[in-house]
Order: structure tokens, then sequence, then C-alpha cells
């Protein structure tokens, strides 16, 4: 009988899973694994008056929460889906 984790491995910039099989004899068998990551940018710009007041949002915290929720169910559960704004 064996048992299976996930650990985290952090070396500088570069991040790693692995899944660590710990049998009863003592010996460990490492998988490694890597992470598959694409990346999708959403510009969003209006137009408005020179007196407008600046650094106006465009997207709400409520508008934000939707578009993750939405690629989250697009991708499917397997997938994480994490929402940059800048």
């Amino acid at each position: 009988m064996e048992s299976s984790k996930w650990v985290k491995v952090q070396n500088n910039h570069n991040l790693k899973y692995r899944l660590d099989k710990h049998k009863y004899s003592n010996n460990t068998e490492i998988i490694m694994a890597k992470i598959v990551e694409d990346m999708v940018a959403i510009k969003l710009s209006k137009i408005a008056k020179d007196d407008a007041p600046a650094g106006q949002s465009i997207i709400t915290d409520e508008i934000a929460s939707q578009l993750e929720a939405v690629a989250q169910e697009l991708v499917g559960e397997a997938v994480i889906v994490e929402l940059v704004r800048g």
C-alpha cells in the first residue's frame, strides 16, 4: 500500500510541484510535475472629459469577481484562475 501527496517546491523564482510516493520499504519515488500557464489580457478603456476625476476605475470589485467566476466555470475545477488587476 502506498500514499501520495503533492509537495510544493520553490527555488528562487521557479515554482514546481512534486508527487512524493512513500512506500513501506522507505524508498521514495519522486515524479516531477510542471505548471502549464496561459495568460489572457482584457483591456477596458473609456473616453472621459478633461475635468473628470482621475483614478476612477471602470471595473468594480463585483465585476472583477464575476469575470473570475465566469473564467473558472469555462476552464473547469482543475485549473486555478487568478485575476490580476492593474
